[in-house]
Formats: structure tokens, C-alpha cells, sequence
């Protein structure tokens, strides 16, 4: 099985990967059990559940699928906030190197990077990184109807380019244009009655 174990399950197209990983303190490196999980319904999150060996329980962390697939190629850090990863050598293998940080705590963690790969190879197998557009343009639908739905009238829908909230000046023109036809045309229509 070669270095950090674990095996690329798939269950319907979800994938999941546990990784036997360190944390590292200082000169220690200390045994964590990371299981990445890729639910294909989300496909630009994974999931990382971190767990001591045998331990019961986990901490989860979300991180960008592109974060992973990134570092992979990257000896420096990438990412921002609290997630940073990069490629590392320890102990003569290729690492990715992880750093969390939450409320003033940090965790540096080594996670073998060949594992990763395997993962991250099965996702894409799963989901394609093109096939994400999809997600995002579903996921824009369903925001732009949420919008809709809890703002009524004072949401705008540009009616040149579909945008919410376009902020094109000339579409702004058009707009006008248009609410001006319209206040016209009622005007007409109350007149008739």
C-alpha cells in the first residue's frame, strides 16, 4: 500500500479516503487518522475529518477542492485565511503540508502527498473540474430565487443581460428606458378606463 495506507472507497460517486497523516510540533510528529471525503452533490468542497488513531471523535474542516489540487503543485504556501497547504519533503517522501488556523490555535500537519493525489484523481473521476460550472450556475439559480422570494419587487433582473443587480450604465439606460414604457402604457391604459 505503500506510505500513509489507506484505500480510495467510492460509493455511488461519492469518495472518500482515509489517510494515516502527523501532526507536527516541533521535533514530534504526532498520529492522526484524516479521512477526505468528496460528496459529489458539492463538488468544489471536501471534507477533511481529523481523528486521533481510534479515537471516536472528529473534527471537520471544509477546504476548496481546487486548495487541494493546487497544492499539489506548489512547494509554496497556497490558499489564505485559515487554510494554507504546500508540498514538503519529510523523511525523504513527498508531503503536503497542511496549516489550519482557528481562534489563535494552529495545527501544521504532514499528509502523505501521493494519498492526495489518488484522492483528488478519484474526485475528478467522480465530478470533473469542468462539470463544477454546473454546480455554481445551479447554485447561483438557487440564490438569485432565494433573493427573489425573500425581497420581492426590490430585487432587479437586468433585462439585456439576465444579471441580478446589473450595473452596466448602459443596460441602467435600457432599464429606464423600459420603467419609463411601462409607467407610460399604464398611464394609457387608466386613461381608457
Amino acid at each position: 500500500m505503500g506510505c500513509g495506507g489507506g484505500s480510495v472507497m467510492e460509493t455511488r460517486t461519492k469518495v472518500a479516503q482515509q489517510i494515516k497523516s502527523w501532526q507536527v510540533s516541533g521535533a514530534r510528529r504526532i498520529p492522526v487518522d484524516i479521512t477526505f471525503l468528496f460528496d459529489p452533490d458539492e463538488p468544489p468542497v471536501v471534507t477533511l475529518a481529523f481523528s486521533a488513531p481510534g479515537g471516536l471523535d472528529t473534527v471537520d474542516w471544509a477546504v476548496a477542492r481546487d486548495l487541494l489540487i493546487g497544492a499539489l503543485d506548489s512547494s509554496v504556501p497556497v490558499g489564505y485565511g485559515d487554510v494554507r497547504l504546500w508540498l514538503v519533503e519529510s523523511r525523504g517522501l513527498p508531503m503536503l503540508r497542511l496549516h489550519l488556523l482557528s481562534d489563535g490555535s494552529t495545527g501544521l500537519f504532514d499528509i502523505p502527498a501521493r494519498q492526495v493525489q489518488k484522492f483528488v484523481q478519484a474526485t475528478r473521476d467522480s465530478v470533473p473540474r469542468a462539470a463544477e460550472g454546473a454546480w455554481f450556475r445551479s447554485a447561483l439559480t438557487d440564490i438569485a430565487l432565494g433573493r427573489l422570494i425573500d425581497s420581492g419587487p426590490q430585487l432587479s433582473i437586468c433585462p439585456v443581460c439576465r444579471a441580478l443587480d446589473c450595473l452596466n450604465a448602459d443596460h441602467a439606460r435600457v432599464r429606464e428606458d423600459i420603467r419609463v414604457d411601462q409607467m407610460l402604457k399604464m398611464q394609457i391604459e387608466a386613461t381608457d378606463d
